[in-house]
């Protein structure tokens, strides 16, 4: 069974989710700031991995992660912003 904390940050971050799409699809989020979302999933994705990274840092090893994943995930990664370099033009939505 789960800790109550994490059972309220989950359904805390699910209502806030929810609420943001509401005020998004309403129109009532500005739109000059819709852009600057685009950088939320990267942030959210690196603060993430903190916690596995310093969990690491202490054992003094990554236990089961392969060099061989991770190679493969920046090769897809590196193809993936040079496509969308080639692809987008707009300054702001590559931002």
């Amino acid at each position: 069974s789960e800790e109550p904390p994490a059972i309220v940050a989950r359904i805390s971050g699910t209502v806030g989710t929810v609420v943001f799409v509401g005020l998004v699809l309403q129109g009532k989020f500005p739109k000059e700031t819709l852009p600057v979302l685009g950088i939320v999933p990267t942030l959210l994705g690196a603060a993430a991995r903190v916690p596995q990274i310093v969990m690491n840092w202490r054992q003094g090893h990554t236990g089961a992660l392969s060099i061989i994943p991770w190679t493969m995930a920046m090769a897809g990664n590196s193809v993936r912003i040079i496509t969308t370099l080639a692809a987008i033009d707009d300054i702001i939505t590559l931002a």
